[in-house]
């Protein structure tokens, strides 16, 4: 092999391992960030935890009417769903 092309290669193998070794230092590093930064602003943590409860309820928020679609294809508030039994009503098929 020529010297040339060996010396190309070592010095894109070199680059490849100094490349991957800063990016894990970067990663690394990131949780450190993220702390310092939401002891600087605490309501990065707060809007963070909002997000995560809002992402599992499916209630609407707190002064916020549920909406439903009518035929009208129009937004409207929705109706209550009460919690009572719905009463299942069977049809008789009658014959010739």
């Amino acid at each position: 092999m020529d010297d040339g092309i060996k010396k190309k290669l070592m010095g894109a193998a070199a680059a490849a391992v100094a490349a991957f070794m800063f990016g894990g230092s970067q990663v690394m590093d990131i949780g450190e960030r993220l702390d310092a930064l939401e002891a600087l602003h605490p309501e990065l943590a707060e809007a963070e935890t909002a997000a995560e409860t809002a992402e599992e309820s499916t209630d609407p928020a707190p002064g916020e009417e549920a909406l439903k679609l009518n035929e009208d294809d129009e937004w409207v508030p929705a109706e209550e769903i009460s919690d009572e039994p719905v009463e299942e009503v069977s049809e008789e098929v009658e014959g010739d």
